[in-house]
């Protein structure tokens, strides 16, 4: 067995002096790591709009988006969408129709949601915002905030509280105010309602529809501030607005943007499609019917039924899309479709007619002189509505509506007054 030397005095004391150093220089690195590292897991914060293309479906022709945070420090790696309501709400029907529609925000996969706009063939483009850190941390601890129960929901508004002003304002409240700073008194020559029209050109019932229950407030010129309510312009407009960056000098605020997934789905053209001709042949359509009927129901039974039948199909249709038009007016909280010019020529006063028109035709002499006086209201109210339109306070854009109803109202009373005097004479 060999005997262990024991080391030199100098040895010993330089192998203590190099552990305390190595000790020391540990201790400090430590520090330095930990606060290094909280520092770069809070610099991988990522906040992103995400753009969701229109869909083939017409309530999908406006588009989507949202929020898309990534914190990889803390294991968040979400989509806040401000999109969702349920049917099955208490109460929604009644909610709906008084204009007090309430959704809310919700945190989703991303994964899962890419995956379901690919499958629904909808583009995904996504635009990574350049907040600075404190932005970004204000921005996710907001979105937080938002999805807890007592803070998600919000009364829903199709212009001006949607699901992409709801985005605008939350990135705008943490650039100081930028984005409305430089959009808010920049007109665009465009209206709400030149947006709506071009969207749901697709879809002709919608269209009229639409065309028919929105008032003039949705034919203001709107600024570029209130243009991002489309998730579409949205992503456009905001590819313009500067901030300030980290030394001071202005920068986008879009820092980088890519396309996840193209779709294939029709886009919508730049402008509205110019239908009033194909309303105008339609309407004289039906002027046309009423007189073909009216003559051959003076001396044919089947005729008059017909006329009877057809004229009472019309007056039913203006008179209860009148009562439908006032009381989204009157009795609900649809601003956007008060001071509904429409009712000019979709008339609730049309509604008696589908009595009387029968009880006229078939000799019942005490509903003649209200029949004729019904006719001559319901003419007189869409001739007052079309000589109305060359004054200035009168600017709802309404063409096609006017040139599908005020033929048929005009005729109606014609051929009413023609069959009336055929009866006295016979």
């Amino acid at each position: 067995m060999h005997r262990i030397s024991y080391l030199p005095k100098w040895a010993l004391l330089y192998l203590i002096v190099v552990s305390a150093c190595v000790g020391l220089l540990v201790t400090i690195n430590d520090a330095n790591g930990q606060g290094m590292t909280q520092s770069s897991k809070e610099a991988q914060v990522t906040i992103a709009l995400v753009t969701f293309g229109p869909g083939e479906e017409a309530w999908q022709r406006f588009g989507h988006n949202a929020i898309w945070v990534r914190d990889f420090a803390n294991g968040i790696d979400t989509l806040y969408n401000y999109g969702r309501f349920s049917f099955e709400e208490e109460n929604f029907i009644l909610q709906f129709i008084q204009g007090h529609m309430r959704y809310w925000v919700e945190a989703q996969d991303p994964a899962v949601t890419f995956q379901f706009y690919q499958f629904m063939n909808r583009s995904i483009h996504v635009q990574e915002l350049a907040l600075n850190l404190d932005q970004r941390i204000s921005l996710r601890d907001f979105l937080e905030w938002n999805i807890k129960p007592e803070n998600m929901f919000y009364n829903y508004d199709y212009y001006t509280d949607n699901c992409s002003t709801r985005l605008r304002d939350a990135i705008d409240s943490v650039v100081n105010g930028e984005i409305k700073h430089q959009t808010y008194t920049t007109p665009t020559d465009l209206t709400f309602r030149f947006h709506t029209q071009r969207l749901v050109a697709q879809s002709p019932w919608l269209y009229t529809a639409l065309l028919l229950v929105l008032g003039n407030s949705v034919d203001q010129v709107i600024t570029v501030w209130e243009d991002m309510f489309i998730p579409m312009t949205l992503r456009e407009h905001i590819r313009t607005v500067m901030i300030s960056g980290e030394n001071g000098t202005l920068v986008p605020l879009v820092a980088r943007e890519h396309t996840v997934f193209e779709g294939t789905t029709l886009l919508a053209d730049d402008k509205p499609s110019f239908w009033i001709v194909w309303y105008l042949l339609c309407g004289i359509t039906v002027a046309m019917l009423f007189l073909v009927l009216e003559r051959f129901a003076r001396g044919n039974c089947f005729a008059r039924v017909a006329f009877v039948g057809v004229t009472g199909l019309w007056t039913i249709m203006i008179g209860v899309g009148g009562m439908l038009l006032a009381g989204l007016w009157f009795l609900t909280d649809h601003f956007d479709s008060a001071h509904n010019e429409n009712l000019f020529f979709v008339t609730p006063l049309a509604l008696p007619l589908a009595i009387l028109i029968p009880l006229a035709v078939y000799g019942q002499s005490t509903a003649v002189r209200c029949v004729l006086l019904m006719c001559r209201l319901v003419a007189g109210s869409a001739l007052i509505g079309f000589l109305v339109q060359s004054l200035p306070m009168f600017d709802q854009v309404n063409g096609e509506i006017i040139a599908f109803v005020l033929p048929p109202n005009i005729v109606l009373w014609l051929v009413i007054v023609r069959q009336l005097s055929s009866r006295r004479e016979v």
